[in-house]
Parts: C-alpha cells; sequence; structure tokens
C-alpha cells in the first residue's frame, strides 16, 4: 500500500509504514535532529523521531521521522503529542508574532 497523505491545519503529512514526512510552513519548537536524548513525537497512536529536518522553501520546513520503539534503547529527549491541537496553539502563536512583527516597525519614535 503506498503512502497516504493528510492534512493537520496547514501542515501536509505523508505517512507510510516506516515514515512520516510532514512539510510545515513553522520551524517547530524543540523538532531538532539531535544525536542524543532525540524528541519523540506522537502522533497517530505511533511514536517517531526526527531523522532530517529540511529548509524547503518559503520559510518552511520538511521533517523526516521514522518509527521509533522501546527496543532502541536511548535515552530520550522531550515528549511531543502532534495533533490537532498542538498544531492549532503552534498557528495562534505564530499569529501573534506576525502581528507583533508588523506593529514593531510602528512603535519606534
Amino acid at each position: 500500500m503506498g503512502d497516504i497523505p493528510r492534512r493537520l491545519g496547514p501542515d501536509l503529512l505523508t505517512i507510510g509504514p516506516d515514515r512520516l514526512v510532514i512539510h510545515s510552513p513553522a520551524d517547530m519548537d524543540g523538532w531538532d535532529v539531535r544525536r542524543h536524548r532525540k524528541p519523540l513525537i506522537h502522533y497517530d497512536n505511533r511514536t517517531w523521531q526526527i531523522e532530517r529536518k529540511l529548509p524547503s522553501g518559503r520559510g518552511s520546513f520538511r521533517y523526516e521521522l521514522k518509527p521509533w520503539t522501546p527496543a532502541d534503547l536511548e535515552l530520550t529527549g522531550p515528549e511531543i503529542r502532534y495533533d490537532a491541537a498542538y498544531v492549532e496553539a503552534r498557528e495562534a502563536e505564530r499569529a501573534i508574532e506576525r502581528r507583533q512583527n508588523a506593529i514593531a516597525p510602528l512603535m519606534t519614535v
């Protein structure tokens, strides 16, 4: 069976049996490729770890994740629940930042 595309807010996801690719307009806080204490991403009743984070143009990012299992025997980093509530909160924060950045030049005297 092929990969399944989905949308979660503005994010475009491609889900396969052994990978999850997320195209996002956001540079998501804590979603970094690390050698140790890798963050775990919980999505769709599975746990994933970030394998690659690549800029994909116009300020957006491509996150490539692979499945994580407890058999990996690594000390893990932060755990992030990636769901509609996460994306909604992230987008609300981004909207506030955009408004503040638009107003900031007007505030200088």
